[in-house]
């Protein structure tokens, strides 16, 4: 009975740690597996702000696209997402049905140029990492 009770206790302090842990101090700090796994998190954030349904043109290639991380499409599962593979020679000429938002990662800012181009009259928003650094740009697009 007091092994049993001993090991009892035993595997409750390691449950307890565990869950302090995940619970704790983890999801506490923010911690994230990579960095394409945080500008996964805050794009599902950023979209989340916008209507239900919003169509989202992603520049992140090659380092990530819409649908590289279940992240985006769990958390903001209305949204439609469209990869835009290689970068942008040209003011692009995409359909804008609805509320629309231009995801692109800093690597492609020159992407914003011709966004921008295309469609003036959207709102630009730099969204940061935690730890301050830029994460990606969000340019959203109201329906016309």
């Amino acid at each position: 009975p007091r092994l049993a009770a001993a090991g009892a206790i035993c595997i409750a302090a390691l449950i307890w740690a565990d869950l302090s842990f995940y619970f704790g101090v983890y999801s506490g700090a923010g911690r994230f597996g990579d960095r394409n796994t945080e500008v996964a998190n805050r794009v599902a954030e950023y979209l989340s702000e916008h209507e239900p349904g919003i169509r989202v043109y992603f520049a992140g290639a090659p380092r990530m696209g819409y649908y590289t991380h279940k992240t985006i499409r769990f958390l903001v599962p209305a949204s439609i997402g469209v990869d835009i593979s290689s970068p942008l020679a040209a003011p692009p000429d995409y359909p804008l049905i609805g509320p629309t938002a231009f995801i692109v990662l800093p690597e492609r800012s020159s992407d914003l140029d011709y966004i921008r181009r295309s469609y003036p009259n959207g709102s630009l928003e730099l969204v940061d990492a935690r730890d301050g650094t830029p994460l990606f740009y969000g340019y959203y697009v109201s329906p016309p």
